[in-house]
């Protein structure tokens, strides 16, 4: 029963971030930094498959290449 929970709501997660809207992709990144950032450098420190593509996501939208990020 909770593992059926658990993809239910890993499912409806995903829908939704198709739909943010530019500010609230850059919003949702913020949330992200501030709760797994590194404080002394500009990085994430959560190994989360899914909330580090969320935030490269978020850092092309921002107009950032590729090439400037790494990994």
């Amino acid at each position: 029963m909770a593992k059926e929970k658990w993809v239910e709501a890993q499912d409806k997660a995903n829908g939704m971030l198709g739909t943010l809207s530019d500010r609230d992709l850059l919003m949702l990144m913020c949330g992200i930094y501030w709760g797994e950032g590194s404080k002394n450098e500009f990085n994430l420190i959560n190994g989360d498959p899914y909330l580090i593509k969320i935030f490269i996501e978020g850092l092309y939208s921002l107009g950032i290449k590729r090439e400037e990020i790494t990994l």
